[in-house]
């Protein structure tokens, strides 16, 4: 019997030997920018390490993954990626490693946190770094390699499973492996589209590309001065709101949109609940700013719509800071945020599903109180009866969500002096893969250590979707590493 560790070894291996390889691209980027040398061994002693750690794990064993063993070659893949990705935020910034693994988690699970006050002086290679990992984090660093080079099988199912339910688009696609590479695909073409437009809206094309490598993966991190409500421009404005809701509807829907198929859009349950929770806090928001701030109808109508989309879909971009908004629009923004997007997107949250199923679930047991005691009262989705199996999976995610947030929160508070409220806000931006929304940067910044590791931790367990994480603490996993 192969062991347990044998089989996480040769997958992690190949993984970091494959990634040293991207962490060279940001030193062509250097390169051909004209930046000195001295900025760029950061990139290469990274890439050292990728490989050589590659290498090292040669002992490992090819064999298709089961559940557990890719789930958990997924968090340490993870892991790795942003433990050697810190080092040229070390090497360039001067950081300690928290802050570098910090700044590199945040990318990598798309929150957008950043502890780079300033982007001024910065070199392109790592301006260009932050917003390339947030792209490869965004549908998952280990769906790409899987695409790539594992035959289809339990390997694609496993590392894929491990991923969070990206490829969970009910039987749109038969193939595992199939709806990856669709995913890939839509990536690829909407990013390449969003980075035209904006070159078209009077960006550079360095800005263009740096800004269409944040949005599609809903990740947020900004590199220009003022961020998007620098550029001023009501079409630079609608192409990012356009593209922030791409990034939150399921992209199996968006490779059938691109194959001119609207049917599957139409009538798909997430994505009309999706729709329609957007339209809702929407209205509401706009009514709420146009009445308490006094502003014109149509710009409260345009900054409602833009962080109404960047809140659902998880970016983080910001029009106007969202302590600016009435109370009523930020306790709406705030339980938004909470939900997120779809299934098989790059958002956050417990996600639009789920949440629909949840209601459907209250719903089901309203019901109950007035049909016979033998009568049918099963959930269904979209005509088809969800099993058991599939409805207490949605309710234990949704039991951990809020776990989650209570024990983080109580670390917070315990080892920072932040209060209740902030430090619950902090581990729900972190956990929704949020970003700074509710979080100041001279707060994230003064942190201290303790606390900058764990929210790191808990932006890695919101994007994994908490799951993936709970394998570490089942006792009889451990006893198969022997």
């Amino acid at each position: 019997m192969i062991d347990l560790n044998r089989v996480v070894a040769y997958y992690v291996g190949l993984f970091l030997r494959i990634f040293s390889g991207l962490l060279l691209i940001p030193v062509g980027v250097g390169l051909f920018l004209g930046e000195s040398f001295v900025y760029l061994e950061g990139f290469i002693i990274a890439a050292f390490v990728a490989i050589l750690s590659g290498v090292f794990l040669i002992f490992g064993k090819k064999k298709e993954p089961d559940a557990v063993e890719g789930m958990i070659s997924a968090v340490i893949g993870w892991i790795c990626a942003v433990g050697i990705s810190s080092i040229p935020f070390m090497h360039i910034m001067g950081w300690g490693f928290v802050d570098a693994f910090f700044e590199s988690m945040s990318g990598f699970t798309t929150t957008g946190m950043s502890l780079m006050v300033s982007v001024e002086g910065v070199p392109h290679s790592l301006i260009f770094w932050r917003a390339f990992i947030q792209w490869m984090g965004g549908l998952g660093i280990l769906t790409f390699f899987v695409a790539v080079i594992v035959k289809v099988g339990g390997a694609v199912t496993s590392l894929a499973t491990a991923e969070a339910d990206k490829t969970d688009s009910g039987n749109i696609r038969p193939s595992m492996l199939n709806s990856i590479k669709s995913l890939w695909y839509v990536y690829i073409v909407f990013t390449f589209i969003q980075m035209v437009l904006l070159y078209m809206g009077g960006l550079s094309i360095f800005e263009s590309m740096n800004y269409a490598l944040t949005t599609l993966p809903t990740g947020g991190f900004s590199h220009t001065v003022g961020g998007v409500a620098g550029f001023d421009s009501l079409f630079v404005t609608g192409v990012f709101a356009v593209f922030m809701f791409f990034g939150g509807t399921n992209f199996l829907l968006l490779h059938q949109l691109l194959k001119g198929n609207l049917k599957d859009i139409i009538n798909d349950f997430e994505f009309k609940l999706y729709l329609k929770v957007i339209l809702v806090v929407f209205a509401v928001v706009s009514l709420d700013l146009f009445l308490s701030s006094g502003e014109s109808f149509l710009s409260a109508l345009g900054d409602s719509i833009f962080q109404t989309v960047s809140v659902a879909s998880s970016t983080g971009f910001e029009l106007r800071s969202l302590s600016s908004f009435p109370e009523v629009s930020r306790m709406l923004l705030m339980g938004l945020m909470f939900v997120g997007g779809c299934l098989g997107s790059t958002t956050g949250g417990v996600k639009m599903y789920r949440f629909g199923i949840l209601l459907k679930i209250v719903w089901r047991e309203v019901k109950s109180f007035t049909l016979p005691r033998n009568a049918l009262n099963f959930i269904s989705e979209g005509g088809k009866k969800l099993s058991e199996d599939v409805v207490y999976r949605i309710v234990a995610i949704f039991f951990l969500w809020f776990a989650m947030v209570f024990l983080a929160g109580l670390f917070t508070v315990m080892f920072s002096d932040l209060g209740i409220l902030a430090s619950v806000q902090g581990i729900i931006s972190s956990m929704g893969t949020m970003g700074p929304l509710l979080v100041s940067q001279e707060t994230l910044v003064a942190l201290p250590s303790s606390v900058k590791v764990i929210w790191s931790f808990v932006m890695l367990a919101g994007r994994l979707e908490l799951l993936p994480l709970l394998v570490f603490l089942n006792v009889e996993i451990f006893k198969r590493f022997s």
